[in-house]
């Protein structure tokens, strides 16, 4: 699944449709709620994250939601436990955990049609799981069969394809700081910034050693951006909310530091789960209600710079943000081998 839109927060879930509902046709975006509250009435459908931006994740995520920013992709497996129609419902995501920091009315994305086959009960994910370990031991290699069995046998792990080896600390061999702002200090003006200044294609703004690994604080001082960066994926460390202390992105935390309309803690489940994802997209939160460092998630990931030598950017994935000025150049270079990079190379 794909986010290619340039400002939204779409937060999919599968529900059943009632078997009288009406087809959808010419639906009003204005009437999409009350369909949805009419005709979408089964619980949420578990589904199953396995990769998250292109890149296998370590382990299956079980959700009934996952948020897409703009930019984001994630691959799942998708039981239906029955036969019938399926609605595709862009549930109502908390204000702070949106690009545009509103709520919206529930939407209706599209519908699925579910065939004739064998009804799933139980725990879907006990079946994913016999059903995947049930594929391995018929289509993998006998030299990595077992392994590959007993890693979904763990808690679903997919250990054999994560696509890159886990960072640790003593790999690190620099750092780097992004702050994301849009400066409105001055009248009839606005500035949309990295680290405190507007794009410019003639400067680069970064420039970093081939086979180097450095490790990246993200921040946004006013409202939340995701932040892209081209070529080389990251590792996510731990995402500290803005008591400066609780890691929202463990396993089964609960980000809960934003507030609604009546001052009252909403919970968010975008981060909870993320830590040790790789990633090229990831939104940097903001919930303070005008910006500020009272509102500021701070975002630590890790990134390896491989095999590209050359020029690329970082920006923020909303479009408009992205053209005012919300971007970067990089340059990846050859290290000189005195701690520095070559000047020129062939």
């Amino acid at each position: 699944m794909i986010h290619g839109g340039v400002r939204d927060t779409i937060a999919p879930q599968f529900r059943k449709r009632l078997a009288s509902a009406p087809e959808p046709v010419g639906l009003r975006a204005a009437a999409a709620q009350a369909y949805v509250d009419t005709n979408c009435t089964g619980a949420p459908v578990p589904y199953h994250l396995v990769a998250a931006d292109g890149l296998t994740m370590a382990a299956v995520t079980p959700a009934t939601t996952a948020v897409f920013q703009p930019g984001y992709r994630w691959d799942a497996l998708v039981i239906f436990p029955e036969p019938g129609d399926y609605c595709i419902v862009n549930a109502v995501a908390p204000g702070n955990a949106s690009v545009n920091q509103n709520i919206q009315p529930t939407q209706l994305l599209g519908t699925v049609r579910v065939g004739g086959g064998t009804p799933v009960g139980g725990n879907l994910t006990d079946y994913l799981k016999a059903q995947l370990q049930a594929a391995a031991a018929a289509n993998m290699p006998a030299d990595v069969r077992a392994k590959v069995t007993a890693e979904l046998g763990d808690g679903l792990k997919l250990t054999s394809f994560v696509p890159h080896a886990d960072i640790s600390e003593h790999e690190v061999t620099g750092t780097q700081s992004l702050l994301f702002n849009i400066d409105t200090t001055q009248i009839n003006e606005v500035f949309f910034e990295v680290n405190g200044q507007l794009y410019d294609a003639a400067r680069i703004d970064r420039t970093l050693a081939l086979g180097g690994v450095d490790e990246w604080t993200l921040k946004s001082n006013f409202v939340s951006h995701p932040y892209h960066i081209h070529v080389n994926p990251f590792q996510i460390v731990k995402i500290i909310a803005p008591d400066g202390k609780t890691d929202v992105s463990a396993p089964g935390a609960i980000d809960n530091f934003g507030k609604d309309q009546n001052g009252n803690p909403v919970i968010d489940p975008q981060y909870p789960g993320l830590k040790g994802v790789w990633k090229d997209t990831l939104f940097i939160k903001n919930v303070a209600p005008r910006g500020g460092p009272s509102g500021e998630y701070t975002v630590v990931v890790r990134t390896r710079y491989e095999r590209y030598i050359g020029d690329f950017v970082l920006h923020c994935h909303i479009l408009d943000h992205e053209d005012q000025g919300m971007m970067q150049n990089i340059r990846i270079a050859l290290p000189d081998g005195a701690g520095g990079v070559t000047n020129g190379h062939h």
